[in-house]
């Protein structure tokens, strides 16, 4: 079966807490070749002191070209340069992923998300993906501006990680510099509307030109993963190896995202989730939340 050559995670020291759960777990559960988690310059001690030597812990400098925070904010539109950093880790992944021979295929993955079971993406002939009904419309507004893709291919792409071949990634990059005659990177800054803080996805727009350029390049899981992992199942710090292994019956994995941790989760769907419980394992569900 073929191998990842690379699994790739970007994060920072608000992200260190559940980084330290969750990067264990994607090295049992997703085989790849490397693993490497991209930092700023500032956390690269913190996370070599907190990451097992099994994964790589690499300057987000050394993928980002001549381009950094301060050039990032300078070309955002004025109203929305506070997102800045939140640009910068995209384009972080979109170099990391870029790495490698030609054959090689790189994955994509959240560093706050948790696998919780043995995943492949792997097809026959093709690459697996994983779906949401996730459709904000900005991103595919940056999208028809900076490739002319107008048709979007549903279920969206924005999944918490998505597996790419490094030839893939490549000519979506050429074809933002030939088409703009500047850097990819400050072809999609400067073409963003400017109207909302999040107007241009990696996962959104890698995943839509593939299907444009190389059709039928992905077949979709039927897999279910989980995306309010805090609002559904509380700190994941707390989830115990049994709980899990309940879990992975379900679902593939789930994310954890800061802005979700102080939800609280609806007593009707909290109700429903412990009958389930107790009806797969009843011996776990009297410590469930």
């Amino acid at each position: 079966m073929p191998t990842l050559d690379r699994v790739i995670s970007v994060a920072c020291a608000d992200d260190l807490q559940i980084w330290r759960l969750v990067h264990p777990h994607i090295v049992k559960n997703i085989p790849a070749r490397n693993y490497c988690v991209i930092v700023p310059q500032s956390d690269l001690s913190l996370f070599r002191a907190n990451t097992d030597r099994t994964v790589q812990v690499i300057d987000e400098t050394a993928f980002l070209d001549r381009h950094d925070k301060e050039s990032i904010t300078a070309l955002l539109p004025q109203n929305v340069r506070n997102r800045a950093g939140w640009y910068l880790q995209q384009f972080a992944k979109i170099s990391a992923a870029r790495e490698g021979d030609s054959q090689s295929v790189n994955l994509i993955w959240d560093a706050d998300t948790l696998p919780i079971k043995r995943l492949n993406f792997f097809g026959d002939g093709t690459l697996y993906r994983y779906g949401s009904r996730e459709a904000h419309a900005p991103y595919y507004t940056t999208l028809e501006r900076i490739l002319g893709i107008e048709t979007i291919v549903r279920p969206s792409f924005i999944a918490q990680c998505l597996a790419v071949r490094k030839s893939w990634v490549d000519e979506f990059c050429a074809e933002l510099e030939s088409r703009w005659s500047t850097d990819w990177i400050s072809a999609i800054l400067e073409r963003l509307p400017g109207r909302h803080g999040a107007e241009f996805s990696e996962y959104e727009a890698i995943g839509n030109f593939v299907e444009q350029r190389h059709p039928h390049a992905y077949d979709v899981l039927d897999s279910k993963w989980v995306r309010f992992g805090y609002s559904r199942f509380g700190a994941p710090e707390n989830l115990s190896e049994g709980r899990l292994e309940v879990l992975s019956r379900k679902y593939d994995f789930i994310s954890f995202e800061k802005w979700d941790k102080n939800k609280k989760l609806p007593s009707r769907l909290m109700r429903a989730f412990k009958s389930k419980l107790a009806e797969l394992h009843p011996s776990l569900s009297k410590s469930q939340p």
